[in-house]
């Protein structure tokens, strides 16, 4: 609720924000100019709680499907 006294109080000082890692959206293998394979990319990803990863290398596709062929195994 905005009362009088809120309209006047920046925005950042009335509303809490809490910032969440939950995906990374853009990551590459060693199969194009990464240094991880997609099993550790997937083992590092679940470590560190996130919930959705795309293999996103450049001019193959190689490390993508090998990423989906393992990913049932991290849920």
């Amino acid at each position: 609720m905005c009362t009088p006294s809120s309209r006047h109080t920046p925005l950042a000082n009335r509303v809490t924000i809490r910032l969440v890692n939950f995906a990374d959206l853009h990551m590459h293998t060693y199969f194009s100019d990464g240094r991880a394979s997609p099993q550790e990319l997937l083992e590092r990803a679940a470590q560190l709680g996130l919930k959705t990863i795309a293999i996103t290398d450049h001019e193959t596709t190689q490390g993508s499907r090998q990423g989906q062929t393992i990913a049932g195994q991290y849920g």
